[in-house]
């Protein structure tokens, strides 16, 4: 389908089309691919002996089902926080581009339209802040480690930096720290991090809206935290598998919205100090980008 096809690096979003410049670079023949098409299948097919009833990609399914309708006047992100963290935001169409952010589909189909989102990625950041305990971890409403930083990309650094060659680092102090400081610190990075796309994908403004799903969007410190830190509500979904959500109602017939029940959280005192530390956090980052 679609959004499977734009994964594979190797599709033209705009023309619709496997691209004959990508197929040469990676030495694919196009013979080789399969026809592209939308999710919705006129009846189910078989592959190696399993009925599929629908295709989706994984945070394309996430969006199509707890987003607003795109068209909507208020902008919205999901924030999908598993094994990595996904920040994506529903555009009009696929020429909106940002420099260093992924465009692709996230729904394809005849009955709802072909639907596109740009995404930040921050990889592997789940197993990262999992190596310093299972927490829970709290923030204070004060900066217990104000010289302490972390990039939390455990399998490389994603959007907007791309860097293969940086993985899960922290600072010198953070480094003298014992686990439940570490893993605070991981959690500050991952913060920065999902700020810092939010404020790339949206011209240095903030979304109107802002959900967080995924399995470490019941951590204390990870929802209150990013509320204190773009310093307005953000939407915990009461369904962490948004993804597995969106692909049910694909292949269960049923409209791609679910309309789904969260709880707000509001900007508290607990973390009021990260947007004070965002700046710090961005020159320090500079430096080990350097």
């Amino acid at each position: 389908d679609l959004t499977m096809a734009a994964r594979t690096a190797m599709f033209d979003i705009e023309q619709n089309d496997w691209s004959d410049e990508l197929l040469t670079i990676f030495g694919v023949p196009r013979e080789a691919l399969p026809e592209v098409t939308d999710h919705l299948h006129a009846g189910s097919v078989q592959v190696a002996g399993v009925e599929l009833c629908g295709s989706i990609a994984d945070q394309a399914a996430g969006v199509a089902a707890v987003v607003q309708p795109f068209g909507s006047p208020q902008s919205e992100c999901l924030v999908n926080i598993g094994t990595g963290a996904f920040v994506m935001q529903p555009i009009d169409g696929p020429g909106i581009r940002r420099p260093g952010y992924l465009t692709g589909p996230v729904l394809a189909s005849s009955e709802y339209g072909t639907r596109f989102a740009i995404e930040g990625t921050i990889n592997g950041v789940g197993p990262a802040i999992e190596s310093f305990g299972s927490g829970p971890t709290h923030l204070h409403e004060e900066d217990q480690f104000p010289g302490a930083f972390a990039i939390p990309d455990l399998s490389g650094v994603g959007a907007p930096h791309w860097r293969a060659d940086i993985g899960l680092t922290l600072s010198s102090r953070a480094q003298e720290m014992d686990s439940p400081g570490q893993r605070l610190i991981c959690i500050e990075g991952l913060l920065f991090r999902i700020h810092e796309i939010l404020l790339g994908l949206n011209d240095a403004q903030r979304p109107d809206r802002i959900l967080v799903s995924g399995g470490l969007a019941n951590e204390p410190a990870i929802v209150s935290g990013l509320a204190a830190l773009v310093g307005r509500p953000v939407r915990r979904l009461d369904e962490p598998e948004t993804t597995l959500l969106g692909a049910a109602r694909l292949v269960g017939g049923m409209s791609p919205y679910a309309d789904p029940g969260f709880e707000t959280i509001m900007p508290g005192a607990p973390g009021r100090y990260l947007a004070g530390k965002f700046e710090r956090w961005q020159a320090w980052c500079a430096e080990v980008f350097r």
